[in-house]
């Protein structure tokens, strides 16, 4: 099997009969000329380009890493050269506007390529990642001069750029970060601070680096109301956007981490750099969320690349690896069976598949959101999708990852001791998907988002477009007796749901409870949610399979796959129910000094 396998046929199924995007192209973007068959084409180059070109610079790089050579960070073999083939076809600019150099598609669609990208090589897609987010909020909060000086260049790819955030003291908590900006008689800034972790922070793919820097400005009120935002370029540019001379922005060192070692992870130091004022004073949060939210929806597609991968290598491995015999003889000639025929074997594999198909789906789902949350017409519409995005969003960044890992942990077991092994290649997915549950805020944090923020704090008003929209796909009895029962599964998990959610909505004035029960109350969803559409697909399936005598088999492998789910899977989210009912007190009441007791003479 190659290096990754573009699954054209459920991409294409999931896309066009589960969620009808043709329609919604056909709707939404006919004035661009989108259709199927433009879809199809770029997908289909995009999978050209990855396999080709990316992903075989993804266990290399893996080896090599980036190093600092001359003050300057240097990535892996190739992936400078990739980058620029990359940027220079368009595909950085695919769907942002036209008036800087997009090509002006839709938002689903530069996203969708960006998961086959990730699939590929994740540690390379990174820079590209940065550089999406960045160009999105520079045009939601630029002003005119920011964006004709820095989003064409970045859509070009002669500029690259980071998000700094973190600071060692303040973590995720950004009401705590100390980076100063003092306002010059120009009205820009000087920039003095440090920041860690910063993804792409410094490298040598790029003329220019945009950093976009949280700061406070001097006199501003304290914790989060009193950050601002701020562009600071690794080089100082003119109104041509051509280099002039170097800002005080430098790379204190790369962090040596578990995996994506092809990315230049880097500790940034800024020394009254100039930067200058993204959006208004002491809305810095703001301004960043947007990015940040962008970052989320792309990590959820780092997550479905590790997911995609690491069945694609298990799938690989449980077909050609010879081991034991199963109780039929799939293989009498020879003194073994392929590791494919036993139970516990086939019990990951249909997990990984069903948790593949199921946030594919999902992942999909959301990206349809987005696209009508940033061009409906109709308030109605319009509403909706915005309310489903801002649930979906923490929901596919926790979830995904958090499943991406339990496959990843699936295809080191299923390759035994080869698994464990750096020539597998499968060790590698889980070191680096590992990451994906830690930026962007960690899965706690995400669950939290969702839980609090979103559900309780709109007395789960926020949750009723997506449950009703599953509560009416179940109460609706049309189908075969198969389909109905997997409804019915579905319809139990969905009530069970529905019950902790109405008590945690009336307990939500006690923090602790939520607290407690926020990252069980979030993969609960997501465990309902993948079976909504893994059932409904399984519903699409069985009617099509009526009139279409060509993908039977494939067809039927979709009823299937819902039934394993639906009898397999699901049924976790009963046992996280249970969990969430027993409330705080188990979580909260032991004390502090009573985790670890030493005896000392």
């Amino acid at each position: 099997m190659p290096i990754y396998t573009y699954p054209d046929h459920d991409i294409s199924f999931a896309m066009n009969e589960l969620l009808e995007f043709n329609k919604h192209y056909d709707n939404n973007y006919n004035h661009i000329g989108m259709s199927t068959e433009l879809v199809e084409s770029i997908l289909i180059e995009m999978q050209r380009l990855a396999h080709n070109l990316i992903a075989p610079l993804d266990s290399s790089g893996d080896r090599e890493g980036c190093q600092i050579k001359n003050n300057v960070v240097h990535t892996p073999s190739g992936f400078k050269q990739a980058y620029k083939q990359f940027s220079d076809a368009g595909w950085i600019g695919l769907s942002h506007p036209v008036k800087y150099g997009g090509q002006g598609l839709p938002p689903s669609l530069g996203m969708l390529v960006y998961f086959l990208m990730t699939a590929a090589n994740h540690s390379w897609s990174l820079y590209i990642a940065l550089a999406n987010g960045a160009i999105t909020t520079l045009g939601a909060f630029g002003s005119e001069i920011q964006k004709k000086q820095f989003i064409e260049p970045i859509i070009q790819g002669r500029f690259a750029a980071t998000m700094c955030l973190t600071e060692s003291q303040a973590g995720s908590d950004l009401g705590l970060i100390t980076t100063t900006a003092v306002k010059k008689q120009d009205g820009n800034y000087l920039i003095t601070g440090s920041k860690l972790f910063i993804t792409g922070g410094d490298h040598d793919l790029s003329e220019n680096i945009i950093h976009l820097v949280l700061a406070r400005i001097e006199g501003a009120p304290k914790g989060s109301k009193g950050i601002s935002l701020f562009i600071v370029p690794k080089y100082k540019v003119n109104d041509q956007n051509e280099i002039t001379e170097g800002n005080s922005v430098f790379c204190g060192g790369i962090e040596k981490k578990l995996g994506i070692h092809g990315s230049s992870t880097c500790q940034m130091f800024f020394d009254n750099a100039e930067g200058y004022l993204l959006g208004e004073e002491n809305s810095g949060l703001n301004a960043m969320f947007t990015f940040m939210n962008e970052s989320r929806i792309s990590t959820a597609a780092q997550g479905l690349g590790h997911l995609e991968v690491s069945f694609q290598k298990s799938y690989e491995y449980a077909l050609e690896r010879h081991q034991m015999r199963g109780s039929i003889r799939k293989t009498p000639e020879h003194a073994a069976d392929p590791i494919i025929v036993h139970p516990d074997i086939r019990r990951m594999l249909l997990t990984q598949k069903t948790l593949l198909e199921g946030s594919r789906a999902l992942y999909l789902y959301t990206l349809k959101m987005l696209d009508i949350s940033q061009g409906e017409s109709n308030e109605v519409i319009l509403k909706d999708a915005r309310i489903k995005l801002s649930v979906l969003t923490p929901l596919i960044k926790g979830f995904i990852c958090e499943v991406s890992l339990e496959s990843a942990n699936y295809a080191i077991q299923i390759k035994g001791g080869h698994g464990y092994i750096v020539e597998s290649e499968v060790e590698k997915i889980y070191r680096d998907a590992r990451i994906t549950t830690l930026y962007e805020g960690t899965t706690g944090i995400q669950a939290l988002d969702l839980l609090q923020r979103k559900v309780l704090a709109s007395d789960g008003k926020k949750l009723f477009p997506i449950i009703d929209e599953v509560k009416n796909f179940c109460q609706n009895k049309d189908g075969a007796v198969q389909i109905k029962e997997q409804k019915q599964l579905l319809e139990d998990a969905l009530h069970t749901f529905s019950l902790v959610t109405e008590k945690l909505v009336k307990g939500k004035k006690n923090q602790d409870e939520s607290g407690a029960a926020a990252v069980d109350y979030m993969m609960m969803f997501g465990y309902i949610l993948t079976g909504y559409f893994l059932t409904k697909s399984s519903m699409i399936a069985s009617e099509l399979s009526e009139s279409d005598d060509k993908n039977t088999d494939y067809l039927s492998s979709k009823v299937l796959l819902a039934d394993y789910y639906l009898k397999c899977v699901l049924p976790r989210v009963d046992s996280l129910a249970s969990i969430i009912n027993s409330g705080s007190k188990p979580v909260m009441k032991l004390q502090d000094d009573l985790f670890f007791l030493t005896s000392v003479s």
